[in-house]
């Protein structure tokens, strides 16, 4: 489960074992999902620009923009450990089946790839330019990079972080979603009309 917003006053949320996880100006709120009371309150790094959980890992990853990953313990709300990544992280996406965490980031070009458990950088990959959005089919183990100046979508293999292929999908691709059952991933795309790619 995945969410992303402007950066400063966020709205993202995530709800995990009963938790709600809202990302706001350098903190992550933990509400109780039930009644919504608040439960905790934790520092992460600057402007975080995107929140994802695993479920099975227990664990909460969130993009600063600052260029860090926030890794949360989502079991005791708490602050687990902090990676460093390239500048300008924006979309994270997991794959639960794999325990792998893909980030992109915007001034690098490239997407990080982590452990879900330990947070750990296993394998920085290059993708296309302004790589913003990320979609992961854990059934197949793909995660599908859209890269807005490219107009592409680069393929990789969840597994071990290698590059699977580059679709062409047109300018600006800003969202992605995969249909997992039907094996197919849809993109939409910011142009002078909405558009929406399939893959």
């Amino acid at each position: 489960m995945a969410c992303a917003g402007d950066g400063d006053a966020r709205s993202c949320r995530v709800v995990n074992q009963g938790a709600a996880f809202f990302a706001g100006a350098g903190t992550v709120s933990v509400l109780d999902a039930r009644d919504g009371a608040a439960i905790r309150t934790v520092a992460v790094g600057q402007r975080p620009m995107a929140l994802a959980v695993d479920e099975g890992a227990g664990r909460a990853f969130v993009a600063n923009n600052g260029g860090s990953v926030s890794v949360l313990d989502t079991r005791r709300a708490r602050l687990a450990t902090t990676t460093n990544v390239d500048p300008q992280p924006d979309a994270v996406g997991v794959d639960t089946a794999a325990g792998h965490v893909f980030v992109t980031t915007l001034g690098t070009n490239r997407v990080t790839l982590l452990d879900a458990r330990s947070g750990a950088v296993l394998r920085v990959i290059p993708v296309g330019v302004r790589p913003m959005v990320v979609a992961v089919d854990t059934r197949a183990h793909r995660a599908f990079i859209g890269n807005d100046v490219s107009g592409t979508v680069t393929v990789l293999n969840s597994v071990t972080g290698a590059v699977a292929g580059t679709v062409a999908v047109g300018q600006d691709p800003t969202d992605a979603a995969v249909d997992a059952r039907a094996a197919s991933v849809c993109s939409t795309r910011r142009v002078s009309r909405r558009r929406l790619s399939t893959i």
